[in-house]
């Protein structure tokens, strides 16, 4: 039995329906064919604006159809299944439900599914479609939704809640007729999961058995189950309590159900709609869908207590545009527009955008400039220089950077929009920049002084005190369009060598090979910047040279000529030298060696040869002692270079570390780690005999090398022997 049964028909429509009490006595209560809509055969049907309840199934879409829509109904507390769709076989006949819609439905309270698709391997219910619906059954001990096989499925924009965790809110099963047929989702993201019991479950196509549960939104997300093309389900989607008007209520009214002012579903779901469904009016009295509601929100949401501090809600016709209203004021930021959704991508276009639906603005707010910074309070330039000031705005993440400069005093330095200043004539004028478009005025200043000649300075800077091949830069100070240069170098060619040179800047060339004269200790650069744009202007490094040590001491470099031009051809122009002067020590740390050989010999002196525990074996000291030697041919050669001092050091260092490694302990030779030496010591390095350093697999086998000679051999095999008689 059924309230409205249909069958066999196309393009039907029912709508403003109050249905009720559809249900069997006890023993047939768990009929689905007590439905309150029971359909058959049917192709674009079209359901809507109806409330069922205290059915045993609210709507019963049995057998085959086709697009089948069900759109603003309130399906509540039905014995079995709100919604039921099946598309099975019945003998020899096959039967598919394809492209049911289910959109803007509350389904409360039901006792097994809100809803439930059900399909065989060869009978298909393929692009099901659930949008914007509020499945509910908080109330009572039934699930949410279960769905059977088919393909390309769309899942968005819906809360679920259910507290029957042996079920879960969400179920996406093969059917058990042929494992090879998985659910395929073409969509499942931005839905709204409750924040009670979590569960969803899974079945893929490797056996009966094979159930994925996720109880936590996190795992679930993370899961690869339903691939929906971007390699995880739901990555949008949210767990938490959805915050329904009256939450605490009995939720059996359908205002019950409506998103209360600061619910996380507001502007959450996919293109910055609210998540679930929001139905004025069910049952004989056909909705107004000419007028909508739109609420602004004009603060940020407040996460400590789940709300928006203040709002405006506004009723808008149907297909109307909206009237903007006043900017709202936050202090420390701009008001930057209304957008569509909590993500703020999206603004509402007021000009042409119509309101079709009930929704949510959120208002965006801009960090408000503080200040702005020049990089120099004062600068001094020659006539014909150029400089570009450096303006920092705070704080950094500040939504207004825009600028503007100004010259108190053109005529004596101008400013452009870049803050680039050109100094035209001897005085001074203030330079000005200022954020654009402020309430109040946030600037600041710098003093500039124009001479008619500054006479540029030589510098060379690097280290004072090197035992190696080092560097020194030369470089300008208060240059002015410097295009060419002519530098020469000297140094003492007793204690240096000129090695190499090479440009600072990609924008300078050594134009000419260095014309070094190793006699007399100089070296002369012809120097070239590439374009106007490469211009050497106040203070920049030019050269790096480098030069090795020949002998420990003190010795002079300096750069003793600059001869300078501009893009003007100006060629009188000469750098000051006088503070472009290095002494350089050249520290060989022979001492430091000295000690070392001393360290060693006496280490040497005190190691006695043998096998007992504390001696050293036979041939290490010779080994050392060529260290020893090779370590003083260095120390007493005058030619060494620091490097090779250095060099010694470590090599001697190294060799004192390998020689005390090789003393004798009470576990040396006990190579099974029995707590002694013993025949199956020896027989461990008779295996391992004539392996070298050489040969792979070195690194596991080089702690049986008791004598350190690079190599297994018959030293080994007769320490182990001898140790075995005496032990």
């Amino acid at each position: 039995m059924e309230a409205v049964r249909i069958e066999w028909t196309q393009n039907t429509l029912v709508q403003n329906c109050v249905i009720k009490n559809i249900r069997g006595v006890a023993a047939t209560e768990a009929n689905n064919n007590k439905s309150g809509i029971k359909m058959y055969h049917n192709k674009n049907t079209m359901i809507e604006n109806c409330e069922i309840f205290n059915c045993t199934v609210g709507i019963y879409d049995k057998s085959d159809g086709e697009s089948s829509t069900y759109r603003n109904n309130y399906i509540h507390d039905s014995f079995l299944y709100g919604i039921y769709v099946t598309s099975l076989r019945s003998g020899e006949n096959v039967y598919n439900h394809p492209d049911v819609n289910a959109y803007n439905n509350v389904i409360a309270n039901s006792r097994e599914f809100s809803y439930y698709e059900e399909s065989t391997s060869d009978s298909k219910a393929d692009r099901t479609t659930l949008c914007n619906n509020t499945f509910y059954n908080g109330n009572g001990p039934g699930s949410c939704i279960q769905m059977f096989g088919g393909i390309e499925k769309k899942f968005y924009n819906n809360i679920i809640r259910s507290k029957r965790l042996n079920y879960g809110v969400l179920k996406f099963f093969v059917p058990t007729s042929d494992l090879s047929v998985p659910v395929t989702i073409a969509e499942c993201d931005y839905n709204q999961y409750g924040s009670l019991d979590f569960l969803i479950r899974t079945r893929k196509n490797i056996s009966v058995t094979s159930t994925h549960n996720y109880y936590t939104l996190a795992d679930w997300q993370n899961s690869s189950e339903l691939d929906s093309g971007d390699g995880h389900p739901d990555v949008n989607s949210l767990a938490s309590d959805p915050m329904f008007e009256n939450a605490s209520g009995t939720m059996l009214k359908l205002d019950d159900f409506r998103l209360a002012q600061g619910s996380l579903c507001l502007g959450a779901g996919k293109n910055g709609l609210d998540m679930g469904s929001d139905i004025d009016l069910v049952g004989p009295d056909l909705p107004d869908y000419t007028r909508h509601t739109v609420v602004f929100y004009s603060d940020e949401y407040i996460a400590n207590n789940n709300s928006y501090q203040s709002a405006i809600i506004e009723d808008v016709e149907y297909g109307s545009l909206l009237t903007a209203p006043a900017d709202p004021v936050k202090v420390g930021y701009i008001f930057a527009g209304w957008y569509t959704g909590r993500d703020l991508t999206t603004e509402w276009d007021f000009a042409n955008d119509p309101v079709e639906s009930n929704m949510s603005l959120f208002a965006r707010w801009a960090v408000e400039t503080e200040s702005v910074t020049i990089s120099d309070d004062n600068i001094t330039m020659g006539t014909g220089d150029t400089r570009t000031l450096m303006a920092t705005v705070l704080p950094e993440n500040a939504a207004n950077k825009d600028l503007e400069w100004e010259s108190s005093n053109t005529s004596v330095a101008a400013v452009d929009a870049n803050g680039t200043v050109t100094a035209v004539s001897e005085g001074s004028a203030t330079i000005t920049v200022r954020v654009v478009g402020t309430d109040t005025v946030i600037e600041d200043t710098c003093t500039v002084t124009v001479v008619s000649v500054i006479v540029p300075l030589a510098t060379l800077t690097g280290p004072v005190i090197t035992d190696e091949q080092y560097k020194l830069t030369y470089g300008l100070e208060g240059a002015v369009g410097i295009t060419a240069q002519d530098v020469t170098v000297s140094y003492d060619i007793n204690m240096f060598d000129f090695v190499s040179v090479s440009p600072v800047s990609n924008g300078i060339t050594i134009v000419t090979v260095p014309v070094i004269n190793a006699d007399e200790g100089t070296v002369r650069f012809i120097l070239a910047s590439l374009g106007t744009e490469n211009a050497v202007n106040g203070n920049a490094g030019i050269l790096d040279m480098f030069f090795s040590p020949k002998a420990s001491g003190a010795g002079v470099i300096a750069v003793t000529n600059v001869q300078l031009a501009n893009s003007g051809g100006e060629e009188d122009i000469y750098a000051e030298t006088a503070g472009a002067v290095k002494t350089i020590v050249i520290s060989d740390n022979r001492e430091a060696l000295a000690s070392a050989i001393q360290a060693a010999q006496k280490i040497y002196s005190n190691a006695v040869e043998g096998i007992q525990t504390g001696q050293y074996p036979a041939g290490a000291k010779d080994r050392l002692d060529a260290s020893i030697d090779a370590a003083a041919a260095v120390r007493d050669d005058v030619n060494a270079t620091g490097a090779q001092v250095l060099q010694a050091i470590a090599y001697l260092d190294a060799a004192v570390a390998k020689f005390q490694g090789l003393i004798i302990t009470a576990s040396t030779g006990d190579i099974n780690n029995s707590g002694g030496i013993s025949l199956g010591d020896l027989a461990i390095i008779a295996d391992c005999y004539g392996n070298t350093s050489a040969d792979p697999g070195w690194d596991e086998i080089k702690h049986m090398d008791i004598n350190g000679d690079a190599e297994i051999g018959l030293y080994e095999l007769a320490f182990i022997a001898r140790r075995m008689i005496l032990d």
